[in-house]
């Protein structure tokens, strides 16, 4: 099962990802996505969910996810220094190889 909305960046995603899919993991594995079956964007998911008495989560990511914002990279130092630290580290790695300023900050 993967958590997946129903808003059209999610459906869009579920899309690519089904696309590039190795044919050994679609014939090995059965991809459920159950807010699109029911039709549940973001919105939907947390009306829900404030409906049940249960937190709403922030939106999940990887630690070091290039499509990050500033914000979301100021919480990251905030709540996981530790974290952080190894984000300048492998940004300063990668950074001989970028041909514009790229990265976390987009310049």
């Amino acid at each position: 099962m993967i958590g997946f909305d129903a808003s059209p960046d999610d459906l869009n995603r579920t899309r690519k990802a089904a696309a590039i899919a190795p044919a050994a993991a679609r014939a090995r594995y059965r991809f459920w996505y159950p807010l699109q079956d029911w039709g549940w964007d973001r919105a939907r998911c947390i009306t829900e969910l404030r409906r049940m008495g249960a937190p709403v989560p922030p939106k999940s990511a990887c630690w070091y996810c290039a499509a990050s914002r500033p914000h979301e990279v100021l919480e990251l130092a905030i709540d996981h220094p530790d974290l952080a630290v190894r984000c300048v580290a492998l940004e300063a790695q990668a950074a001989p190889a970028f041909r514009r300023p790229l990265g976390l900050w987009k310049g």
